[in-house]
């Protein structure tokens, strides 16, 4: 996409107060951010002592809570929170099925990738990529941007996904310092 620095990306977990937060936005304020939508974990049922609901049930509502909070502007969507591994009951993968729903509603969703996702994301990100040509958002820690082969992991990435550098947004996402970080000031 493309936007400067006033531009504005919070990453949201997409639970309700989030989601509610975001509609009653006034239509100028949305214009000047974009937000990094994270599809929560599934929950956990602690009496049952098992997930709360499937993969399926868990996805099902997303790509219509984006349309009706959210509509028709652009977003980036992020599933690094849901098990690599998991599968929805037809075998689809998770994100192959996010924006498949998400272009069915019409929503304009940029999916989110990174260097560490696995093989099968990186095939389903390239569908969607191929689908969509709305380019993908790349999302790297801090750490991953001090190593010394970061750019060559950037470009074999995006030249695995057929994607140029210019139909890339990078987020430096400082999650892991802001989680660890101990502040000096308090005792």
């Amino acid at each position: 996409m493309n936007f400067d620095y006033l531009h504005y990306v919070p990453c949201l977990r997409w639970k309700q107060g989030e989601y509610q937060a975001v509609l009653r936005l006034h239509a100028s304020t949305k214009k000047r951010f974009t937000p990094l939508i994270e599809i929560p974990e599934i929950g956990w049922d602690f009496e049952n002592e098992t997930k709360a609901k499937t993969i399926d049930e868990h996805l099902a509502p997303f790509a219509k809570r984006v349309h009706d909070k959210w509509g028709k502007l652009p977003c980036f969507v992020d599933l690094r929170l849901i098990n690599p591994s998991v599968r929805l009951k037809n075998g689809i993968h998770p994100i192959k099925y996010v924006f498949d729903d998400l272009r069915k509603k019409g929503c304009f969703a940029i999916p989110v990738n990174g260097i560490d996702r696995g093989k099968a994301y990186q095939q389903a990100i390239k569908s969607i990529l191929t689908k969509d040509k709305a380019g993908v958002c790349l999302r790297v820690s801090i750490e991953e941007t001090a190593k010394s082969s970061f750019t060559k992991d950037v470009d074999s990435l995006l030249s695995a996904l057929n994607v140029k550098v210019d139909n890339c947004d990078l987020i430096v996402d400082l999650y892991w310092f802001s989680v660890n970080w101990t502040n000096p000031f308090h005792s």
